[in-house]
């Protein structure tokens, strides 16, 4: 298990973003087997719902992703005969049927070979685009609308030297690659040119969190709640796709003109444990509070969960605290009501 995460941690530029993104995921589930293990606090229902889950990740990525699937398919014909030895012990020991994991390699080597081969993948270029105006710049790059024949979007350039290293840059590509959902800001292309990592994204009509609240003197209660719903169902998404947000403030909360809101950045994303599985996964919901160990400071100080900064671990809730923190939005209503009556 350490020879293949040690060949398999790295990141390769040849790799797209779906291909380590499954490898992300073998890589953590290897990670919670081994430590474990090493407590002595392994359960043969852990093991079994890993690679079930990860097998329920092939189906979901074998009309979504095939080259991603080609990857996941050719690992777990890895993992499961490198596995099978010490599932087949933890099984007798909880005295469970003991599975033929050869048979299940056997079978998953025949379902690959049903899937279709995947269409190219085409590269994008600048030209493709024709550029309007600009919309922000920075440090980390510029902004552009965009048009692409008759459709908006959003162009980003963010220079080479302002990336730390690959997994960063390739961090909000990973994410795009896999989330689906109404309440976060879709990705249309991803590419590299000189000195320059190049993003198109969707154009989102509309203003963040922060400049309604400096617009509006009062928010109803009703509205508030969409608000909270809405930024609640696109967490929900991107933790049962395997990703922590890491950086939920206003600011980069979208709402549009129908009140649609739009959740956008995941430079600061982080790969967890997806749950891919369509039964309750006991060894999933363990890992809410804590499935990584130490900290990893990333965020915006202000909205960052306190376990950040006690070095005791953290988890997908540390995205909740912000859900809990609109509630704000909430006191500004019912203060911007009593300034009004006590004018009154």
């Amino acid at each position: 298990m350490a020879k293949y995460m040690q060949d398999n941690f790295a990141y390769d530029f040849q790799m797209y973003p779906g291909q380590r993104y499954v490898k992300d995921q073998c890589i953590l589930f290897l990670q919670h087997i081994m430590w474990n293990c090493s407590r002595n606090m392994m359960s043969v229902q852990e093991m079994r719902e890993g690679l079930e889950n990860l097998h329920s990740l092939l189906y979901i990525l074998s009309t979504r992703d095939v080259s991603a699937f080609r990857t996941l398919v050719s690992d777990l014909l890895v993992i499961i005969p490198m596995m099978k030895d010490l599932i087949n012990e933890a099984e007798r020991y909880a005295e469970c049927k003991t599975t033929d994991w050869d048979e299940v390699a056997k079978f998953i080597k025949q379902e690959s070979e049903m899937v279709k081969t995947d269409a190219e993948h085409i590269t994008a270029k600048v030209s493709y685009f024709s550029l309007e105006r600009l919309l922000g710049a920075g440090g980390f790059g510029a902004v552009y609308k965009a048009s692409m024949g008759d459709s908006a979007c959003v162009v980003k350039f963010v220079p080479t030297t302002a990336i730390p290293s690959l997994s960063a840059a390739i961090a909000d590509k990973t994410v795009a690659c896999m989330i689906n959902h109404p309440c976060l800001v879709k990705y249309y292309a991803c590419f590299l040119v000189k000195g320059a990592y190049v993003t198109a994204m969707e154009y989102i009509r509309g203003v963040d969190i922060i400049r309604l609240l400096k617009l509006s003197t009062r928010l109803s209660e009703n509205f508030v709640k969409i608000i909270i719903s809405q930024l609640g169902l696109a967490l929900i998404h991107m933790h049962r796709k395997g990703f922590i947000h890491r950086d939920v403030k206003p600011a980069n909360m979208m709402i549009t003109f129908g009140c649609r809101v739009k959740v956008i950045d995941f430079d600061t994303a982080r790969v967890c444990v997806g749950k891919f599985h369509s039964q309750k996964m006991w060894s999933w919901l363990q890992k809410t509070a804590k499935e990584f160990e130490g900290t990893e400071m990333a965020g915006t100080l202000p909205y960052m969960a306190p376990e950040m900064f006690t070095n005791a671990g953290f988890g997908r809730a540390l995205d909740w605290l912000v859900v809990d923190g609109c509630d704000n939005l909430r006191t500004r209503h019912r203060e911007a009501s009593l300034r009004a009556s006590q004018k009154r």
